[in-house]
Parts: structure tokens; C-alpha cells; sequence
């Protein structure tokens, strides 16, 4: 996973990461690209050994602070889950 971030981050040299702007934005949806590659490469066996299946667990990502924290969140929960994780989610946040 270290390299593909890399490229992402060379590519996007000149963007200032301490003010909003649409070139940050597009850096952080490149980065939320590779962990969505990332996440779906990971073996069924790894959720399984541990008690869980794939579809119930939440993944999504997010800065600590700072610009598009829930930008990310959405935009990241969005990309990584599939429907029924998503619709599972929503079900058990109206509870």
C-alpha cells in the first residue's frame, strides 16, 4: 500500500494542505482511492478468522482535523462499504 500513496503524493506537490481548495479535495479522494483498493483486496479469511464476515463492519476514513473531515467520512463510507453494509448501518443508527 506504501507506494500507491506515494505516487498520489507526488503528483500533488504543489497543492497547500492548509487551506481548503479543490486540489486538496482531489488529493484526498486519490488517497481514498487507494485505501478503497486496499481494503477490497483484503482476504474474506481475515474477517472470517476473527468471527466477522466483510459486510459487518463499517470501514470509512477521515483526517484528525482540520478541512473536509466529514467530506471525507461520507465521501469515504461511501466508496469502501457495499449496499447491505451501508444499509445495515443506517437500520442500527435509527435505533
Amino acid at each position: 500500500m506504501y507506494y500507491p500513496l506515494v505516487d498520489v503524493i507526488d503528483t500533488r506537490v504543489d497543492i497547500d494542505l492548509c487551506t481548503p481548495s479543490e486540489e486538496k479535495w482531489a488529493f484526498a479522494l486519490a488517497v481514498l482511492a487507494v485505501l478503497k483498493k486496499n481494503i477490497r483486496r483484503l482476504p474474506d479469511e481475515i474477517f472470517a478468522r476473527n468471527g466477522f464476515c466483510r459486510e459487518n463492519i463499517l470501514f470509512f476514513a477521515t483526517m484528525g482535523d482540520g478541512d473536509y473531515i466529514t467530506e471525507m467520512m461520507d465521501a469515504s463510507t461511501a466508496m469502501f462499504n457495499s449496499r447491505e453494509t451501508l444499509e445495515a448501518a443506517a437500520f442500527h443508527e435509527r435505533r
